[in-house]
Protein backbone atom coordinates (compact mmCIF):
# COMPACT_ATOMS: atom_id res chain seq x y z
CA UNK A 1 0.00 0.00 0.00
CA UNK A 2 1.37 3.61 -0.98
CA UNK A 3 0.40 4.78 2.54
CA UNK A 4 1.62 2.06 4.78
CA UNK A 5 4.69 2.59 7.16
CA UNK A 6 6.71 0.42 5.04
CA UNK A 7 6.32 2.39 2.08
CA UNK A 8 7.12 5.88 4.26
CA UNK A 9 10.02 4.37 5.72
CA UNK A 10 11.56 3.43 2.53
CA UNK A 11 10.97 6.93 1.30
CA UNK A 12 12.88 8.43 4.48
CA UNK A 13 15.76 5.64 3.98
CA UNK A 14 15.79 3.65 1.13
CA UNK A 15 18.86 1.22 1.94
CA UNK A 16 17.37 -2.17 2.08
CA UNK A 17 18.14 -5.66 2.12
CA UNK A 18 16.51 -8.79 1.64
CA UNK A 19 17.33 -12.44 2.28
CA UNK A 20 15.69 -15.58 0.35
CA UNK A 21 16.29 -18.93 0.33
CA UNK A 22 15.44 -22.45 1.72
CA UNK A 23 17.16 -25.49 2.73
CA UNK A 24 19.53 -25.70 -0.17
CA UNK A 25 20.80 -21.97 0.03
CA UNK A 26 20.21 -18.37 0.43
CA UNK A 27 20.77 -15.36 -1.34
CA UNK A 28 20.69 -11.78 -0.27
CA UNK A 29 20.85 -8.19 -1.64
CA UNK A 30 21.44 -4.94 -0.63
CA UNK A 31 20.66 -2.08 -2.65
CA UNK A 32 18.85 0.95 -2.50
CA UNK A 33 14.87 0.94 -2.78
CA UNK A 34 12.70 3.54 -4.64
CA UNK A 35 8.88 3.73 -4.48
CA UNK A 36 7.31 3.22 -8.20
CA UNK A 37 4.21 4.59 -9.69
CA UNK A 38 3.37 2.62 -12.89
CA UNK A 39 1.85 4.31 -15.77
CA UNK A 40 -1.45 2.97 -17.33
CA UNK A 41 0.86 1.15 -20.00
CA UNK A 42 3.68 -0.03 -17.54
CA UNK A 43 0.77 -1.78 -15.67
CA UNK A 44 -1.28 -3.46 -18.32
CA UNK A 45 2.70 -4.61 -19.45
CA UNK A 46 3.55 -5.51 -15.72
CA UNK A 47 0.42 -7.80 -14.92
CA UNK A 48 -2.23 -7.70 -17.75
CA UNK A 49 -5.93 -7.74 -17.22
CA UNK A 50 -6.14 -11.92 -16.85
CA UNK A 51 -4.39 -13.85 -14.91
CA UNK A 52 -1.73 -16.58 -16.52
CA UNK A 53 -2.28 -18.41 -13.93
CA UNK A 54 -5.45 -20.35 -13.04
CA UNK A 55 -5.04 -20.43 -9.38
CA UNK A 56 -5.47 -16.38 -9.20
CA UNK A 57 -8.99 -15.24 -10.39
CA UNK A 58 -9.11 -12.52 -12.80
CA UNK A 59 -11.08 -10.47 -10.56
CA UNK A 60 -7.65 -10.26 -7.90
CA UNK A 61 -5.70 -9.26 -11.22
CA UNK A 62 -8.38 -5.92 -11.96
CA UNK A 63 -8.44 -5.41 -8.20
CA UNK A 64 -4.17 -4.80 -8.21
CA UNK A 65 -4.76 -3.58 -11.32
CA UNK A 66 -7.63 -0.72 -10.26
CA UNK A 67 -5.75 -0.09 -7.05
CA UNK A 68 -2.30 0.75 -9.00
CA UNK A 69 -4.15 3.00 -11.34
CA UNK A 70 -6.32 4.87 -8.46
CA UNK A 71 -2.42 5.44 -6.67
CA UNK A 72 -3.03 3.29 -3.89
CA UNK A 73 -0.57 0.30 -4.24
CA UNK A 74 2.68 1.26 -5.52
CA UNK A 75 5.85 -1.04 -6.84
CA UNK A 76 8.83 -0.95 -4.52
CA UNK A 77 12.04 -1.40 -7.04
CA UNK A 78 15.46 -1.74 -5.75
CA UNK A 79 19.22 -0.87 -7.60
CA UNK A 80 21.48 -3.78 -6.73
CA UNK A 81 24.72 -2.81 -4.81
CA UNK A 82 25.01 -6.48 -3.74
CA UNK A 83 24.40 -9.57 -4.63
CA UNK A 84 25.37 -12.99 -1.95
CA UNK A 85 24.99 -16.27 -2.53
CA UNK A 86 25.74 -19.74 -0.67
CA UNK A 87 24.86 -23.02 -0.53
CA UNK A 88 23.06 -23.26 -3.88
CA UNK A 89 22.33 -26.19 -5.84
CA UNK A 90 25.06 -27.55 -7.64
CA UNK A 91 27.72 -25.01 -6.53
CA UNK A 92 30.51 -27.17 -5.45
CA UNK A 93 32.65 -26.83 -2.08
Amino acid sequence: YAKSAKVRHLITDPGVACLVGDDSGWVSVNGVAQVYQPSEAEIDDLIGVASPDDRVPDSVVATVRDRLLSGKRCFIKVLLDEVRAAQLPGRCG
